[in-house]
């Protein structure tokens, strides 16, 4: 399954296209959107997002009877609704309907993990498939166990992609902007310059006028 089936290049295209969708809406999209849409929208996620916890808790069953049928249609369709329902809490999160989501998105602690998303996901598999394979004998399986090996993945995994985020992805986007959009990183550089230079200005007065008052 994981040869045939979970890393193959073609199960993979119904995520990465609803991607492709998602930034074409979201440039070219509605702005506003009806309550009534906004509610089908989240109502239709929220089943997508049960759906495949739910159809997976079944085929984990102890007392599971692999079924042709259900093993197709699941994995058929539980990648593309998983990436819509994903798809939606970005979008809503984006133009201002995602409520809670959006706050609890929108966290600071979330800011650095989202620039290592990438290297994350490229490193993570390679950290679990050395764990599994350096396995020398049966394991019993436990809840704690599985916590703690879930802890230990995504620790490495982020140990992993702050690496590879600092030497290869942040100085590959750095050129990026100064060979394709060199008028943007100067702009964004003389906006810095200015936000400085008005600090400093900030900071020179409020000192005179801590002086004149001294005086």
């Amino acid at each position: 399954m994981f040869a045939n089936l979970y890393i193959q290049t073609y199960t993979r295209a119904s995520p990465w296209l609803v991607g492709v969708l998602l930034g074409f809406i979201v440039l070219r999209g509605p702005e506003k959107l009806s309550k009534t849409t906004v509610f089908i929208g989240w109502l239709v996620a929220t089943f997508f997002v049960l759906f495949c916890i739910g159809a997976y808790c079944i085929s984990a069953d102890t007392h599971y009877e692999l079924d042709i049928i259900w093993e197709t249609t699941y994995g058929a369709i539980s990648r593309p609704m998983w990436s819509i329902a994903i798809a939606w809490i970005i979008f809503t999160a984006i133009r201002g309907y995602g409520g809670l989501v959006n706050t609890f998105l929108s966290l600071p602690i979330f800011f650095p993990i989202s620039r290592l998303s990438f290297c994350l996901y490229l490193c993570h598999l390679g950290v679990e498939a050395l764990n599994s394979q350096t396995v020398r004998m049966p394991t019993y399986f436990r809840t704690y166990h599985v916590m703690l090996g879930s802890i230990e993945d995504i620790t490495v995994s982020l140990m992993f992609a702050t690496f590879f985020h600092i030497v290869f992805e942040l100085p590959a986007q750095t050129l990026e902007r100064l060979i394709f959009n060199p008028a943007s990183w100067n702009r964004e550089s003389e906006e810095k310059l200015n936000e400085k230079c008005e600090e400093k200005i900030n900071e020179i007065c409020e000192n005179k006028e801590v002086k004149d008052k001294n005086i």
